[in-house]
């Protein structure tokens, strides 16, 4: 596993950021996405658990219909446009 590997968990695809601390960032949705979305604080790749520290821009770009978005309290980084041309219904929900 090296930084930069990408990989697909429950729907949504990640990026890790760091081997030695395990953080990834979710760098897109593998499908549209409706309803309430979940982003999870610990995602399994390969036998190992990786925190989530980010959304990258684009990231949910035309995702579908997104009623509201949950960030879990790992998160520091929501980069620019993550959600651009996703048609959201409602607030953010960020802890």
């Amino acid at each position: 596993m090296d930084v930069g590997t990408e990989f697909v968990y429950r729907q949504m695809r990640y990026y890790v950021l760091s081997i030695e601390d395990r953080e990834v960032a979710l760098s897109g949705a593998t499908t549209d996405l409706s309803g309430v979305v979940d982003i999870p604080a610990k995602v399994r790749f390969n036998g190992d658990d990786y925190t989530v520290v980010a959304i990258f821009g684009m990231a949910f770009v035309d995702a579908g219909k997104v009623a509201s978005v949950r960030y879990p309290s790992t998160m520091f980084y929501l980069m620019s446009h993550a959600f651009a041309g996703a048609d959201l219904d409602s607030a953010f929900e960020i802890p």
